[in-house]
């Protein structure tokens, strides 16, 4: 066994059922799986190894926002035990084996897909992802967490609880949890934040030393509202401005929102989900400078707002308020400053 799998007394890791080259599966019976000590502790150890982590459950689990990311940005899998097999709980392709989960991609054709993945599920809200990164100088005035306050408040939530896992039982301070994160540094430092049960948002704040300081990458989904009520709407379309004020006080590098139906607790179903539309952009100062972004044509032919701090320009463009699909203007957008060069200055994910 890899021993970064094994506890001190070289015994396997609880969290792990089955192991074999290069992969582990763990098994949960939970109605929702959340990115709890233990799990944590798993992804930490399989990030040493180099395994991947197979997560295994029934149909009738669901996973938290938290924990959905981790898999998927560790290359993970669920699968779902369904009524005709394994399935992955992502894509919905049926699988024969763990390790075949692990190398098959999306489904080619409709017979490689469980038909437990087709049935769907009613939305109950809009859901809002953003992805935020922030600049700052180091030194004891950095206070991280303004961001993710901001952006929650954009969309009528706020923040209750942050840690390093799942519950986030330490009440929100912004203070202390900066302070957590210096006394880590120069480590890279990832904690979670959460809402309220009536109110859910689901959040991480990562904190690096870069040459330039200290950067704040903040993940944010929360619910905008019911699906169809005007003030969802009114949430949607106006975030851009709500990207425009974040980088109107602070070195925002990028931002970028995102909507799509779903459940109101935020949490992923193994069903069919609705694609997700980008729905504002923000490019920040430092990337409009170094393109050389005419942010007075973006303004002209997008209706994008200009923002930034003084003589640095930042600008955020809205991509749910015309009469254009989401990703067709989206694509307009980086077709006129640069898609290469912008994913090269700013490090946007697209995906």
């Amino acid at each position: 066994m890899d021993e970064g799998l094994t506890v001190p007394t070289g015994e396997r890791h609880p969290a792990v059922s089955e192991y074999g080259d290069g992969w582990v599966v763990v098994r949960s019976e939970a109605p929702i799986v959340h990115l709890t000590t233990w799990f944590a502790d798993l992804w930490t150890r399989t990030a040493v190894t180099g395994a991947r982590v197979i997560l295994e459950t029934p149909p009738t689990t669901v996973l938290g926002e938290t924990v959905r990311a981790t898999i998927d940005e560790s290359r993970g899998v669920w699968l779902v035990r369904g009524r005709h097999g394994l399935y992955n709980g992502r894509t919905g392709r049926l699988v024969g084996s763990y390790p075949a989960a692990l190398e098959l991609g999306p489904p080619r054709n409709a017979f490689e897909i469980s038909t437990d993945f087709l049935v769907g599920e009613r939305p109950q809200v809009v859901q809002l992802i953003t992805t935020a990164s922030t600049r700052h100088r180091a030194g004891e005035s950095v206070v991280l967490g303004r961001d993710l306050e901001h952006l929650a408040a954009a969309a009528g939530v706020v923040p209750v609880g942050w840690g390093p896992h799942e519950p986030a039982i330490a009440a929100w301070d912004p203070a202390r949890l900066t302070e957590f994160a210096r006394r880590r540094m120069p480590r890279q430092t990832t904690l979670v934040v959460e809402g309220s049960s009536s109110d859910p948002l689901a959040g991480t704040i990562t904190a690096r030393r870069t040459s330039n300081g200290v950067e704040e990458v903040t993940t944010l989904v929360t619910g905008a509202g019911p699906v169809g009520a005007q003030q969802t709407r009114d949430r949607v379309t106006g975030f851009a401005a709500a990207l425009a004020e974040l980088a109107a006080t602070r070195l925002t590098l990028f931002a970028i929102t995102l909507a799509r139906q779903g459940r109101a607790d935020l949490a992923t179903s193994p069903v069919l989900q609705p694609p997700a539309e980008p729905i504002a952009l923000l490019i920040g100062a430092p990337a409009v400078k170094q393109l050389q972004i005419d942010v007075g044509r973006l303004v002209e032919r997008f209706g994008a707002i200009r923002t930034g701090r003084g003589r640095l320009p930042a600008v955020a463009v809205p991509l749910a308020a015309r009469d254009v699909p989401e990703w067709t203007e989206l694509g307009r957008v980086l077709e006129a400053v640069g898609f290469d060069r912008l994913t090269e200055a700013t490090g946007i994910r697209w995906n």
